[in-house]
């Protein structure tokens, strides 16, 4: 039952701290990584799904989605995620 909780508790904190992440990007960079990686969503949208999304060229949103990985390597603290790997 203890390992149980742990993952529970392990998953909440992730959750938690993907968001807090998240929360640094620009609106559009943010809505275009979590559908790429499927983050919160039943499974991950291909560049021409998320540029019709978000109503822009498929250019656009492979931008949007680079941009917001570039900002989150850059973030205080991002290495601390890995810990959930």
């Amino acid at each position: 039952a203890a390992e149980g909780t742990k993952s529970a508790l392990d998953k909440a904190s992730f959750r938690f701290d993907l968001q807090r992440a998240l929360s640094q990007l620009a609106p559009k960079q943010c809505a275009a990584i979590k559908m790429f990686y499927g983050i919160d969503a039943e499974y991950p949208k291909c560049m021409e799904q998320i540029a019709e999304e978000l109503q822009v060229t498929g250019e656009r949103a492979r931008q949007l989605v680079r941009q917001a990985e570039v900002a989150l390597s850059k973030l205080p603290g991002i290495k601390l995620l890995e810990q959930y790997l």
